[in-house]
């Protein structure tokens, strides 16, 4: 039970493995072919609707797909926290606020923190196997304390 509340990739393999990345490339291509509208709506409403986008539509699409991609994720790997907040933060710093190519950023980047949790979970205690979500946490923590610093300014 706290290997699902903090995380374990050890059971994904096979049919599992395709069927989240299947889920996964048709999130991502949803998004990238939404981009223009998920900009558009970073603005606000107002903006968004001068640029000829239904921004109520919009969001409800975005809500959607984010709600499609981790309910997916959850439920074959368990809940690993942090990723979904760090990841898109650090990609808009690194890639810039273009969502074509900060979603796909935002993604590369929270599978690549999620592979080396995993590692790390597999290896510091060996024989022992620790939650993937400690690792996260350990990222995601210290991003999230900057942010609300940043936010309160």
């Amino acid at each position: 039970m706290i290997f699902w509340l903090l995380g374990d990739l050890g059971g994904v393999e096979g049919w599992r493995l395709v069927g989240l990345l299947v889920a996964a490339l048709l999130a991502l291509l949803w998004a990238c072919l939404d981009a223009r509208a998920i900009d558009a709506i970073a603005w606000g409403d107002a903006i968004a609707r001068d640029l000829g986008v239904d921004a109520p539509a919009a969001r409800m699409r975005t809500v959607a797909l984010a709600a499609f991609a981790t309910a997916v994720a959850v439920a074959n790997v368990g809940a690993i926290g942090f990723v979904g907040f760090a990841a898109p933060h650090i990609a808009r710093r690194l890639f810039g606020a273009d969502a074509r190519i900060a979603l796909p950023g935002a993604a590369a980047l929270g599978a690549s923190v999620v592979m080396l949790a995993d590692a790390c979970a597999r290896t510091l205690a060996a024989p022992q196997l620790l939650p993937v979500g400690v690792f996260t946490a350990l990222i995601g923590v210290p991003v999230l304390l900057h942010q609300l610093i940043r936010g309160s300014r």
